[in-house]
């Protein structure tokens, strides 16, 4: 009896440290819901501009970073120093990269795949969700991914203020909006749980 109840108490804590935070504790509400939208970096050949700062094992690299929609899931960044240099030039198309130009301290592999993967997290637009769960400050979207889920948090007024790439059992990367206005996020938080790599982009506005 003591030994069963050990066991079960054991599974019951394994089940619960395993399970993602984002949804413990939520149940799925119904929902007729078949397509969420990222709406930002939506706008037909638009071209957004932002101070970029990146920190990454010890090491920081900024510059102006300019991308430019060229079409559905189509899209086309540009990180630069403030002197004009290219550090990063490389084209999304549906989730697939082409890397047109990368500067010496920005080729390393394991920041090459992290930048790929946190830019087709933030510029992806339409997203399938499976489940929907409501919270207290508003509705919560689960989507499938190739390797476990994304989730899209909006607030009570319908805006998309969070969104995060996670595992089967844990949450890996946030991307937060802020200063959000309409379709434009003025400032956006990019952060990793299992990598010494944040970024931090502030939108530049053009002066007349």
């Amino acid at each position: 009896m003591r030994k069963s109840l050990c066991i079960s108490l054991v599974l019951l804590f394994t089940c619960v440290s395993c399970s993602l935070k984002m949804t413990r504790d939520l149940s799925p509400v119904v929902s007729k819901v078949t397509s969420v939208e990222n709406p930002y970096f939506t706008s037909d050949k638009a071209e957004y501009v932002y101070k970029m700062a990146i920190d990454a094992y010890g090491k920081s690299v900024g510059g102006v970073l300019v991308i430019k929609k060229l079409g559905l899931e189509h899209y086309r960044l540009a990180l630069m120093t403030e002197f004009g240099s290219t550090l990063l030039d490389m084209e999304l198309f549906d989730g697939d990269f082409t890397m047109h130009k990368v500067s010496d301290e920005l080729n390393k592999k394991v920041i090459l795949k992290t930048l790929k993967s946190d830019f087709n997290l933030l510029l992806k637009q339409r997203y399938k969700p499976t489940k929907v769960f409501e919270q207290d400050e508003g509705l919560l979207y689960q989507a499938s991914s190739k390797k476990g889920f994304t989730f899209l948090r909006f607030d009570s007024f319908g805006e998309l203020f969070e969104i995060v790439q996670s595992g089967k059992v844990k949450e890996k990367v946030f991307i937060t909006f802020l200063e959000t206005t309409g379709k434009e996020a003025n400032r956006i938080l990019i952060d990793h749980a299992n990598r010494k790599l944040s970024i931090v982009l502030k939108k530049i506005v053009k002066s007349n």
